[in-house]
């Protein structure tokens, strides 16, 4: 009985330590799997952001201000002898200060050169009985340079669309509800395209604009100027449909980026296994010199064998092959002095053989071992 339990306990004991052992192995490679998860997930999310800002970069720099509106204030003569006009300037302030003074806030481009822009002014009339009684009536557009030079000029037609009495009526009697609360006007909002696909020369940029109406007394509730950029080929969709594009051109960037970070870890990766291999190969080198220094520790102990001389021999343990040499090559200056005796002779030299013997042992042991050691290291590490 007392056999059988220690029988039993000894399975015990290596049972138990069997399921630590895999316990804690596959607690390591667990946490090992969520480390290297970890690490891959801030990676990716590093890339990411970075693709998304490398992407709104590169959408601010090729899609320019697509639209752009100004507020045009005519001026109008009391005698009526001059179009109204307004002279817009998109680089200064439109209005004066009390020493009519142009007050400049900004002198640059506010057009990107070589690019097409649409050019359509945006009127809303009251339908009155003056604005249908007046016919047909001409918008014109001049481009000015800061200096007031003319770069472009467009005319274009329009006129204030026609309805019947009856059809008046009847659209003034359904809305009347929202009429009455103010919800809606009786007018027209006419859009008139003045200029189409101007593109700007860099040399010359545009710095104002000169409108004009060539009907003195024509009714406007207001007037509005609106550029509008002519985007084709990948700007068109890139604005167009900004989701899709951003969602393909962040994932295009971020698997650049992706590949950029392969390469860069094979190539360290290579760089460290180069290391490696040198290392290694100075380890074979090593142990390639063990057997020679086992042969010459064999030769040095027959010499001393045959030399019979009384020097004293150190014990050494642990140093190089070397010293062992070093020793013996003592011994032999030593053995050209003269013998006082010859009685222990022959013993002392077989004793210095033998200690001679298990100092090479020892060396060769422990440079084998070594070897061994860092060997196993750097496969370790590999």
């Amino acid at each position: 009985r007392r056999v059988h339990g220690e029988v039993e306990s000894v399975i015990m004991r290596q049972a138990y330590q069997t399921i630590t052992t895999r316990a804690s192995g596959y607690v390591n490679m667990g946490l090992r799997f969520v480390w290297k998860t970890l690490q891959f997930m801030v990676l990716m999310c590093t890339l990411v952001l970075t693709a998304t800002l490398i992407y709104t970069v590169l959408y601010h720099w090729l899609i320019p201000t697509v639209s752009q509106s100004y507020p045009v204030h005519l001026n109008y003569d009391p005698k009526g002898e001059t179009y109204p006009n307004a002279l817009i300037s998109f680089t200064t302030e439109s209005w004066t200060a009390t020493n009519l003074s142009v007050i400049s806030y900004d002198e640059g481009r506010f057009l990107r050169a070589w690019q097409a822009y649409d050019f359509t002014a945006i009127l809303d009339a009251p339908e009155s009985e003056h604005n249908f009684a007046s016919g047909m009536f001409m918008i014109e557009l001049k481009l000015l340079t800061a200096d007031l030079q003319v770069l472009a000029t467009s005319s274009r037609p329009t006129t204030i669309r026609f309805k019947t009495d009856l059809l008046r009526r009847l659209w003034t009697w359904f809305y009347s509800v929202p009429l009455l609360l103010g919800f809606m006007e009786e007018k027209q909002s006419l859009a008139i395209p003045l200029m189409e696909n101007f593109k700007e020369n860099k040399a010359y940029p545009v710095a104002k604009a000169l409108v004009s109406i060539s009907k003195p007394n024509l009714q406007i509730y207001s007037f509005t100027l609106r550029i509008e950029a002519r985007l084709t080929g990948i700007r068109y969709y890139v604005y167009n449909f900004f989701l899709t594009g951003a969602a393909i051109g962040i994932s295009q960037i971020t698997f650049f980026e992706f590949v950029m970070v392969l390469i860069y870890l094979a190539r360290r990766k290579m760089m460290q296994s180069g290391s490696t291999s040198d290392s290694l190969d100075d380890l074979d080198d090593e142990l390639n010199d063990a057997p020679r220094a086992t042969q010459a520790a064999g030769s040095s102990s027959r010499l001393t064998n045959d030399t019979n001389s009384d020097a004293p021999v150190a014990t050494i343990v642990g140093e190089t092959v070397s010293t062992t040499v070093s020793v013996t090559s003592h011994e032999t200056e030593v053995d050209k002095t003269p013998s006082n005796t010859s009685v222990h002779t022959h013993e002392s030299s077989s004793s210095r053989a033998t200690v001679t013997q298990e100092v090479v042992m020892t060396t060769v042991a422990s440079t084998v071992v070594a070897a061994d050691q860092r060997r196993r290291y750097f496969f370790s590490d590999t």
